[in-house]
């Protein structure tokens, strides 16, 4: 019996530790990729079809947020013409490709991947469920969000906040 016990701690205390532990060692991988401009590491933890959902659904907040600003018919043709344009936007701008691209561009001028990777400020993550967290650069509102993929993470969203503007 005690045997029995001692294994369920065990378990439990190595389930515990995955779950704390395992955001932080996706984040480190994503960084250390985009730091070697191994793009194909760092698409290993991109779900591209759900972060393109994902952007166009934020872009097309900041777009209705945006227009409630500006209620004339100007304001409302601009609205529909950038709502008829994110789709094939977002679809261009999200890929493996793309992805290599700004993460050379990047690498190239400043010598780091990303700054929502670990720049400047820690990061924070905050957890919403076993399956799901957001990283957020400390005291920044915009953050990445992260959906469990088996046992590791991949990258489904972008978390532009509240206060967001175009």
């Amino acid at each position: 019996m005690r045997k029995l016990i001692a294994l369920l701690l065990v378990i439990a205390i190595a389930v515990g530790g995955w779950w704390y532990a395992s955001p932080l060692m996706t984040l480190k991988s994503m960084r250390d990729a985009g730091l070697a401009g191994d793009a194909e590491a760092v698409s290993a933890h991109i779900d591209y079809p759900a972060l393109r959902e994902d952007m166009k659904k934020e872009m097309s907040l900041l777009i209705a947020r945006q227009a409630q600003t500006d209620p004339g018919p100007l304001g409302e043709a601009g609205t529909a013409f950038a709502q008829s344009i994110i789709s094939p936007m977002v679809d261009r701008l999200i890929t493996p490709e793309s992805m290599a691209e700004m993460f050379d561009a990047t690498r190239q001028a400043q010598g780091a991947p990303l700054p929502a990777l670990g720049g400047e400020k820690e990061l924070e993550i905050d957890r919403q469920s076993l399956n799901r967290f957001t990283a957020r650069a400390e005291g920044e509102e915009a953050g990445l969000e992260f959906a469990r993929d088996g046992l590791s993470w991949k990258l489904v969203g972008v978390d532009v906040g509240e206060g967001s503007s175009l």
